[in-house]
């Protein structure tokens, strides 16, 4: 499934419950389920959040091991590259060899994990207003000339309606009542997944938030309570919740601690 949330650790993390509820659930409503546990684990974040607060643990990150640190984001990074490969061409990186039996997943990786690389170096090299840019302008320019290239490809022989994202035609927003189907939710597997799946987030979210107060309190020279500001994270993300959305600051709030000086 292709999931939006405001996070891509949460969106890969949101993707495999999916794929778990279809499998555990083939019965109840796949998407009802899937927003029910979204619900009940963008509420327990909040709700730990606030309680770090409350207990006045805010300082904590000061004294979390540099090497568990980066373990927990070298764990993000590659739950976020094994769901880009997949998306980009079928293939997870678990399954290196799918990659050899068709030219068009191998082209299709090869040219992602290109494009990928070209974004980091520009991101890495740039700073200011163009390292903000150089995204949105990436994506422009790339999805204009894919768009070129569909238009010349009946000139030239060549198929490229495989590189792009096709969503079922009979889906709409105004079906979205009736696609609910919270009648037919597995309470139990949303619950069971949306518990797995704030356990695995909370600990990477929650020093993704504190690494960024840390960088502002240093970067400025300025005293940050910690424990309020996470209190103030955690009532954000239950205002948040009846819209099914779960706001993180994992991997944004690391580039923002790192370009700050954390």
């Amino acid at each position: 499934p292709f999931i939006c949330v405001s996070d891509s650790f949460m969106a890969v993390l949101f993707a495999a419950s999916a794929n778990n509820i279809a499998r555990r659930a083939p019965d109840a409503s796949l998407l009802g389920t899937l927003a029910v546990a979204m619900v009940i684990c963008s509420t327990v974040l909040a709700l730990g959040y606030i309680a770090v607060g409350v207990l006045r643990m805010g300082k904590a990150v000061q004294f979390v091991p540099s090497p568990v640190m980066a373990g927990y984001q070298a764990s993000i990074g590659w739950l976020m590259l094994d769901s880009a490969s997949t998306l980009a061409s079928g293939c997870s990186l678990k399954r290196p060899e799918c990659l050899l039996q068709s030219a068009e997943r191998g082209t299709l990786w090869l040219l992602a994990a290109g494009l990928g690389t070209v974004l980091y170096i520009k991101q890495q090299r740039l700073t200011g207003v163009s390292r903000i840019l150089v995204l949105p302008g990436m994506l422009f320019t790339v999805t204009l000339a894919f768009q070129l290239a569909l238009y010349l490809q009946p000139q030239h022989g060549i198929d490229l309606t495989g590189w792009a994202l096709k969503p079922p035609a009979h889906q709409s927003f105004l079906n979205l009542p009736s696609d609910l189907h919270l009648s037919a939710v597995s309470w139990k597997v949303a619950t069971n997944e949306a518990l797995l799946t704030a356990l695995t987030a909370f600990v990477p979210n929650l020093l993704g938030k504190l690494l960024q107060y840390s960088a502002l309190e240093n970067r400025f020279d300025c005293d940050v309570d910690y424990n309020l500001e996470i209190r103030h994270a955690g009532f954000s993300q239950l205002v948040s919740v009846p819209a099914i959305m779960t706001p993180t600051v994992t991997y944004l709030g690391m580039v923002v601690a790192w370009d700050l000086g954390a």
